[in-house]
């Protein structure tokens, strides 16, 4: 607790001192934007992750005896959360740059969680992938709900179709691009190796691993689903589609049905907001 609240005050003091210069030498709205709402969150993850390392690691932090046995080897959770968990920090770490809303450095979220995917892709071979019309019908029906919860057109501020016509033309291509890309491929990889494949698991039992998707409880299934609704702006929406995800993936045991649910879900929208200019779905 001493090491950790010293360590807090001064990454806050440091905070407050880059708040300060950058407002006042490069950039008020982005010192009051971007920067202000995700430095406090990235500090306080560094710190404790620091914090918690430091007590594996050194003999002064920690009793005789206390080390765990599992420390340096390799944990199943890794393969399940890392990916999920690169994105949100680079999600973060690019968001200290926006001043608008509008994440100009959304390819560094793909670029992390593809990196992730692709180190612990022996991990997902054993997964049995499959065209399944369940899963399928599963997104369409999200992806309908998903737009009749929509907010108003213009109720929402749209930050970003202003922002991407600010962009010269080629460089708009290419965040599309990228924003299609993590849509349909790294988040629904990401999100569900995290909330269904690991979080609705752990909820069952410790030994997460050893429970197969089949015996996944209603708990679980809607206990996951409310902390993958707390990660979107549109809680109930995105809450009513973790529901979703959990029963398609306890429907046939399949981890892969929930990602193909959860991507043709993302498609969709995709298609109805290239195809709108509706830009705040996204």
């Amino acid at each position: 607790m001493p090491f950790g609240t010293a360590a807090i005050f001064l990454a806050n003091a440091l905070r407050i001192t880059a708040l300060i210069w950058i407002g006042s030498t490069v950039s008020p709205e982005i010192a009051l934007g971007g920067f202000h709402a995700n430095s406090g969150s990235l500090i306080l993850c560094a710190v404790a992750l620091g914090i918690a390392s430091m007590a594996h690691r050194s003999t002064f932090l920690a009793r005789p005896g206390a080390r765990p046995a599992t420390v340096g080897a390799p944990t199943p959770a890794a393969a399940y959360v890392t990916p999920f968990l690169l994105a949100v920090a680079a999600a973060m770490a690019s968001g200290l740059a926006t001043r608008d809303g509008f994440d100009r450095f959304y390819a560094l979220r793909v670029l992390a969680a593809g990196a992730a995917l692709w180190v612990f892709r022996r991990q997902y071979s054993p997964w049995r992938w499959g065209w399944s019309p369940a899963a399928v019908g599963a997104g369409i029906a999200v992806a309908v709900a998903w737009l009749l919860l929509a907010p108003a057109a213009g109720a929402v501020p749209d930050a970003t179709a202003a922002a991407l016509g600010a962009l010269a033309p080629s460089w708009a291509v290419v965040w599309i691009l990228c924003r299609l890309v993590g849509a349909v491929v790294t988040a629904p990889l990401a999100e569900e190796l995290a909330f269904r494949g690991y979080l609705a698991r752990r909820l069952v039992a410790r030994d997460f691993e050893r429970v197969p998707l089949e015996r996944l409880s209603w708990l679980a299934v809607v206990g996951s689903a409310l902390a993958f609704g707390t990660l979107h702006q549109r809680i109930v929406a995105a809450t009513l589609a973790g529901i979703a995800y959990g029963l398609v993936a306890r429907r046939r045991g399949s981890l892969a049905d929930a990602v193909v649910a959860h991507a043709t879900t993302n498609a969709l929208l995709a298609v109805w907001v290239l195809c709108t200019g509706n830009w705040s779905l996204w």
